[in-house]
């Protein structure tokens, strides 16, 4: 079963999360956490204190209720002031791996990277940027370091429940204008997808592709899979993925048309040749 709950403080080797019961919990330190963030966490994720310390846990945990109250009073309007919170977010994978936290006015609140490849770029620019801004930086690199990424997939999730059908649109046209040299799948999940995409250490868009495979010998594999190999099992399975650019859907479209033409092309040969035939048994 998956918590919810806000981060209050990030200590040495955990953090204390408020959940929505108004009990706060010591949850395991994980990468990119930060006071004020939305997460999600199992059990297991728990943090437990040695029994000589756990003999204060009686006296602590009301004090900390108080004090989650006085922060909840204040992180949010710090957080809104400087990013309006997290509204959606979404990954990028060509070769690094990334993944944008953005606000309601599609603003960067929070950019990394989820693979090596990724966590090797400095992302931090990008940071409070617009998502225009940001990815035609990211493009710069990506022309300049990895220009042999044709294919990439998308992944996207809004937070909090909302649902909201321009939004989406504006940031896939966003991404496939900005990254118009790439063919992307964009793959859509929920924030429970998002909390086992971190559980597993992958991003958003590679868990969906996971999912939309529904293979589970792939489970341990598909974190070191190139983008490439996982296209390629999408396409060998069948997958009717959407893809964002406009010209590649133009490709697919004239390919099928083409085929068609020739499949009804071969039909009228066939026709020809018995035409042909039954000439012959009358004379």
């Amino acid at each position: 079963m998956y918590n919810k709950g806000i981060i209050l403080e990030i200590k040495e080797k955990y953090s204390l999360v408020l959940k929505d019961d108004s009990t706060v919990v010591r949850i395991r330190n994980k990468e990119n956490m930060q006071v004020g963030d939305t997460i999600f966490f199992l059990e297991e994720d728990l943090y437990e204190l040695t029994k000589s310390r756990n003999t204060m846990k009686n006296k602590i945990i009301p004090i900390l209720t108080i004090a989650a109250m006085l922060v909840l009073l204040v992180v949010p309007m710090v957080k809104n002031n400087t990013t309006g919170g997290v509204y959606a977010l979404m990954s990028i994978d060509v070769n690094p791996s990334i993944e944008f936290e953005l606000d309601e006015n599609k603003n960067i609140v929070n950019v990394y990277g989820i693979n090596d490849d990724g966590k090797t770029i400095n992302l931090e620019e990008l940071k409070g940027k617009t998502l225009e801004e940001g990815i035609k930086i990211l493009e710069a690199y990506l022309n300049e370091n990895h220009s042999d990424s044709k294919e990439g997939i998308v992944g996207f999730t809004f937070m909090n429940s909302i649902s909201d059908d321009k939004y989406e649109s504006e940031v896939k046209d966003t991404v496939s204008k900005g990254l118009n040299n790439t063919k992307f799948v964009y793959l859509k999940g929920t924030e429970e997808d998002v909390a086992l995409a971190r559980e597993k250490g992958v991003s958003l868009g590679r868990y969906e592709a996971l999912a939309d495979l529904d293979e589970d010998s792939l489970e341990d594999t598909i974190e070191n899979m190139t983008v490439d190999e996982i296209m390629s099992l999408l396409s060998a399975n069948g997958k009717d993925n959407v893809y964002l650019n406009e010209e590649v859907m133009d490709e697919l479209q004239d390919e099928l048309e083409d085929r068609t033409e020739d499949e009804s092309d071969d039909d009228d040969d066939d026709g020809d040749d018995d035409d042909d035939d039954d000439e012959d048994d009358d004379d």
